[in-house]
């Protein structure tokens, strides 16, 4: 009964993630949003707050200035439109909110990508490193699915890890990939969102949801990305495209790796750090 308690709550939390994901443009009430959970709207926020460790209005701020950002570095758009999208009423605000969530003006942010994707275009060369890399016995959860729908995985991950007390020993954020998007229909690709844990007692897995899973050590090519997580499959693109054929090394059979080094709470977008890792023939 606990078991089905606990997954029926987290798919109704995720259910709740999703509708602001989708609506971020609407006045969210939280008689609506416990209507859509299900929950009492008496102690809906009690029970979001505790599961998912913030507010609905933090969730909502974060995954504005998220798209804020998004918007910045890929559009032409006036910032205040921006600002307002973001739900600021002047552009003064949005630029106090936006430094503060990435960690500079968002003029400067914008410029910053401008910059980036020059280099992209001119064919940069990619800073790679060839390293060993040890095997991991980690806690993973599968998505089936387009790429771009990967942070709900990563949300019902983390809800299951808080429901048993286990976030404070997570020592390692994995992402496993599996399918070329241009090559398996979107609703059928795999990617695993795993958790590695410090060392104590072994949580009991007793439902589907989570598996262990073994990933396997030995030589990867690694690349450190530095930027938003968008921009990992056109990173992904550069390394078999560019990188691959003109360094002499040949892949071997298994998937490659995505190794999250920042925490995305904590850390502004175009700060985050991912190391992209191909597995390698000795």
């Amino acid at each position: 009964m606990r078991q089905t308690t606990e997954r029926d709550y987290r798919r109704r939390i995720l259910k709740v993630m999703d509708h602001l994901r989708s609506n971020l443009d609407e006045a969210l009430s939280y008689e609506r949003l416990a209507e859509v959970a299900c929950f009492s709207p008496f102690h809906f926020h009690r029970i979001y707050r505790g599961m998912t460790g913030e507010t609905v209005a933090d969730t909502v701020r974060r995954l504005r200035l998220l798209r804020a950002a998004a918007a910045l570095s890929t559009s032409q758009r006036p910032v205040i439109d921006i600002a307002i999208e973001a739900g600021f009423d002047s552009g003064r605000g949005f630029a106090r909110a936006f430094a503060s969530f990435t960690g500079m003006p968002p003029t400067d942010y914008r410029r910053r990508h401008a910059e980036i994707d020059q280099d992209i275009k001119r064919g940069v060369p990619m800073d790679v490193e060839l390293r060993e890399l040890p095997a991991r016995r980690v806690l993973a959860m599968r998505k089936l699915g387009p790429y771009p729908e990967v942070p709900r995985v990563w949300d019902a991950l983390w809800l299951w890890m808080r429901q048993r007390e286990l976030t404070q020993r997570i020592d390692a954020c994995i992402g496993v990939s599996y399918d070329d998007p241009t090559q398996v229909p979107a609703e059928q690709i795999r990617y695993d969102a795993c958790f590695g844990l410090s060392p104590g007692p072994e949580p009991v897995l007793s439902d589907d949801e989570v598996r262990w899973l073994d990933i396997a050590g030995g030589p990867y090519a690694v690349y450190r990305l530095v930027g938003p997580y968008t921009q990992i499959g056109e990173a992904f693109d550069r390394l078999f495209g560019l990188w691959l054929p003109q360094s002499g090394v040949t892949l071997r059979a298994a998937p490659p790796l995505e190794i999250y080094i920042s925490d995305p709470t904590t850390t502004a977008p175009d700060r985050l750090m991912t190391e992209l890792a191909l597995p390698i023939e000795a």
